[in-house]
């Protein structure tokens, strides 16, 4: 009867440090997606802009798909 007060704390304490765990995990996954995305339209206006051709274009597209995974 005595020796199970503290299993509670526990319990609680592990449910917090999963829930912290998948938000930090979901956290950094949206942040990743977003810095490929703002690096693609970083590409894009350079390129509507005529800063680059677009032989450059393609081969800096092609870097990003590679970095993120991305082949569409």
């Amino acid at each position: 009867m005595y020796g199970l007060e503290g299993h509670g704390s526990v319990m609680i304490t592990s449910w917090l440090f999963i829930i912290f765990l998948i938000g930090t995990v979901f956290y950094y996954i949206t942040r990743s997606q977003k810095e490929d995305s703002s690096a693609k339209e970083t590409l894009d206006k350079r390129y509507a802009d005529g800063k680059i051709d677009t032989e450059e274009y393609k081969k800096r597209l092609k870097m990003l798909e590679t970095r993120s995974g991305d082949n569409t």
